[in-house]
């Protein structure tokens, strides 16, 4: 079954992407002109003689050719430079969309879903990134699974505790309490916290 159409995002990451165009667009303008000066500066000895306006016109062959790439052919470097960002558009979607899903993945888990998992397409880079990711969310979750059982295990003891008169079932409830409460320190411990 085909995919319905979507819209394309173009731009997942704004700042990230933009960036990249625009070094990518002032690169190769400047190569085309840099291309230009050098190719004047070999033929830097010559000159060259042009009709212009109904009589001739003898300069130097570097400065008709600078002027000639910037007057005439402006429109290609400007269409070059452009091809690139483009191309530079598409290729930066490759890095910049799986940054955002890892962003939003985090931003998930800031917010106690740990259930979040990040899918990637087939050619995204960060692949291991969002495999350690998955991996941790994956374990953060069963962690946090067991610390809620261990913490209900000590919460129903306890209420045994209270409610029972008899010495040694206190003694009992209290026990379980304790094993549980040691189980969830070990769960904790496995994790190591910033306390600074």
């Amino acid at each position: 079954m085909r995919r319905p159409w979507r819209r394309r995002n173009y731009f997942v990451k704004r700042d990230t992407q933009g960036r990249v165009l625009f070094i990518a667009f002032v690169f190769a303008v400047t190569e085309l002109v840099i291309f230009a000066l050098l190719l004047g500066w070999s033929q830097a000895e010559k000159f060259t003689v042009s009709y212009e306006d109904r009589g001739l016109r003898v300069q130097s062959a570097p400065a008709a050719l600078l002027e000639q790439v910037l007057g005439a052919q402006w429109v290609l470097i400007v269409a070059g430079g452009l091809l690139v960002a483009l191309v530079a558009l598409f290729l930066s979607h490759r890095f910049a969309g799986p940054m955002y899903r890892l962003e939003e993945t985090l931003r998930q888990m800031i917010r106690g879903n740990f259930g979040e998992t990040v899918r990637l397409r087939a050619r995204d880079e960060g692949k291991d990134l969002a495999e350690l990711l998955n991996r941790f969310n994956t374990e953060m979750s069963s962690a946090m699974a067991e610390m809620g059982e261990a913490v209900e295990v000590v919460r129903l003891n306890l209420c045994e505790a209270l409610d029972r008169t008899d010495p040694a079932a206190v003694r009992d409830s209290v026990a379980n309490a304790e094993r549980a409460a040691h189980r969830l320190g070990a769960i904790l411990n496995r994790y190591r916290q910033n306390t600074g």
